[in-house]
């Protein structure tokens, strides 16, 4: 494991030394500095991998975790210092096989202890400034808090405010720390697992374990939030991998208490940048080489109904095809985070699957004065090298009103149709009971 060791290390010393220290926030947005509180969360989860093939092997995995959040009052002027401790066990009972082990969820470690956040942050009225090891919410770089840790970035995060409806952000990240990971390492997705074999790609690793560390991310976005039109556009700098700049935006025809119609539209566009590590290394995915270099566009569309107790959307997606380019015009995300795509539910993405197109509908009920969440969707995939995939999705969440911030959520998602299957299915369950407090 490549660790990192500059300055957001001071940044974490000061705010361990820090006595009084209150929660820490969940997203890119903060809050400002509140009074003291303590905030956290507790968390079960049972992870399944079931294969319709007798030539795989079924795998299971079971954490009990917790997040234990603090952040301190204001002091010097708009200045405060946050933390969050990480734990999870697997109470002994996945084994020692790591082929039967579903691996993502806490590694193969039995145990795992980590400081997922520590910061110090100043906030003045439209403008903020936060340092260390924190949480992101971007597109293409975020949390992916669907393990029993979020994925948490070390470096330094700015936001201004000028009107209500704009924000304006910009990040330089130095290093990561991945989800089954209890240190922050300077590499990415891309290169051998070093974290408990995780298997923490839906492609492949593609980089020699030789490979230079990663220098790290620069960032910018700008978002607007208005009515009926929302939006976003990013740039990020994902050194010596790609340069990335991605918009999205959204037109909802929203009315009081009535059906509307809402359409949104995405597009990305991505190229190499200087010294690409992909073309230094001969890389090599789907089959397709980087010595042509990064070269992806991506677009989507999604057209949906909304309604007081239920949504209904259609969505599609198209990863172009370039077919002299690294992973024939595969899209480059070093961290994952391939809920950004429309058709994108759980397994099944374009980032996994590479280059083609996909086509979803999705409908959602809420019952029980919105405490109760039924979601099913249907999406089919036509892609260059993964074949013509299909898959079924079922999520069901319950929040009962004698305890706030429990939840109970069970997730299944059922894939038909790749090649690295044998032919037969593939079925993903995720239980989770959680409480947050």
């Amino acid at each position: 494991m490549k660790t990192s060791g500059r300055l957001p290390r001071a940044l974490l010393l000061a705010c361990a030394l820090i006595p009084l220290i209150a929660s820490a926030q969940s997203g890119s947005f903060p809050e400002r500095c509140p009074p003291y509180r303590l905030s956290g969360r507790l968390r079960t989860d049972y992870f399944r991998k079931l294969y319709g093939s007798s030539r795989k092997t079924n795998r299971h995995a079971f954490a009990a975790a917790g997040i234990l959040n603090f952040r301190t009052p204001p002091f010097f002027e708009g200045v405060c210092a946050g933390a969050s401790l990480f734990y999870a066990t697997s109470l002994g009972l996945n084994g020692s096989d790591a082929s039967r082990v579903y691996t993502t969820l806490m590694g193969m470690d039995h145990q795992l202890t980590a400081l997922g956040q520590a910061y110090l942050q100043w906030q003045h009225p439209g403008f903020l400034l936060r340092g260390g090891d924190q949480i992101l919410d971007t597109p293409w770089m975020g949390p992916r808090d669907s393990r029993v840790f979020p994925q948490t970035f070390q470096g330094v995060y700015a936001a201004a405010f000028p009107t209500r409806q704009i924000t304006l952000e910009a990040m330089r990240i130095d290093a990561w720390k991945s989800r089954t990971s209890d240190d922050y390492s300077r590499d990415n997705l891309y290169y051998p697992t070093s974290y408990e074999d995780e298997e923490l790609f839906g492609t492949r690793k593609i980089l020699p374990p030789s490979a230079a560390e990663a220098p790290g991310t620069l960032a910018f976005g700008l978002h607007y939030r208005g009515k009926p039109l929302s939006g976003q556009v990013w740039y990020y700098e994902f050194y010596r991998f790609a340069r990335l700049l991605y918009a999205d935006g959204t037109y909802a025809m929203q009315r009081a208490g009535a059906t509307h119609l809402f359409v949104s539209a995405q597009y990305a566009r991505e190229w190499s940048g200087a010294d690409n590590y992909f073309q230094r290394y001969g890389a090599t995915l789907f089959t397709t080489s980087g010595t042509g270099g990064v070269d992806a566009t991506l677009y989507g569309m999604r057209l949906g109904l909304q309604g007081r107790d239920w949504r209904l959307q259609v969505s599609y997606n198209r990863l172009a095809d370039h077919a002299r380019a690294f992973g024939g015009g595969a899209l480059v995300s070093p961290y994952g985070n391939n809920a950004a795509m429309y058709t994108s539910f759980m397994t099944n993405n374009l980032l996994s699957f590479g280059p083609g197109c996909a086509y979803a509908v999705q409908g959602t009920y809420w019952a029980l004065a919105h405490r109760f969440q039924f979601t099913a969707a249907a999406g089919q995939f036509r892609t260059a090298y993964d074949g013509r995939p299909y898959a079924v999705y079922l999520d069901a969440r319950y929040h009962p009103t004698f305890l706030k911030g429990f939840s109970i959520r069970d997730r299944i998602a059922i894939d038909q149709g790749l090649p690295s299957y044998d032919g037969g299915y593939y079925l993903n369950n995720r239980f989770m009971v959680q409480y947050r407090f």
